[in-house]
């Protein structure tokens, strides 16, 4: 089967311990990609910080791409919501959906319904 999805991995440097890939501006312009879709992890989740990670590396990376996209994912267990850690990526008004387990705590979901990101709970 042929997709039209165009997946495109930014090269850098690679986080072993994390399996993640990091880079900066002076290793690849960010500003020649037209984003649709953007999907990111983050390690935090609050209503008030919106998401933050453990590492300033990954941050710059994920806040730079949030920019440019014109739709925001973000991917986090349901042990994320809560947590506001080291590093702010964005806030919550900058991310369209956040995709989550179906363990996350009743109060999340009531005050998730008060923003404009919508969570999507998977099964």
């Amino acid at each position: 089967m042929i997709s039209s999805i165009e997946l495109i991995i930014i090269g850098g440097k690679i986080r072993r311990n994390e399996q993640s890939v990091v880079t900066y501006d002076y290793l690849f312009n960010f500003n020649e990609l037209n984003i649709l879709k953007t999907f990111i992890c983050a390690s935090g989740i609050t209503i008030e910080k919106g998401i933050s990670d453990y590492n300033l590396e990954e941050a710059i990376t994920r806040k730079k791409i949030i920019e440019l996209s014109n739709l925001n994912y973000v991917a986090a267990d349901s042990t994320k919501f809560g947590k506001n850690v080291t590093v702010h990526i964005a806030p919550l008004e900058k991310i369209d959906y956040i995709i989550t387990d179906s363990h996350i705590n009743k109060s999340f979901i009531s005050k998730f319904n008060k923003t404009n990101t919508n969570l999507v709970i998977a099964e």
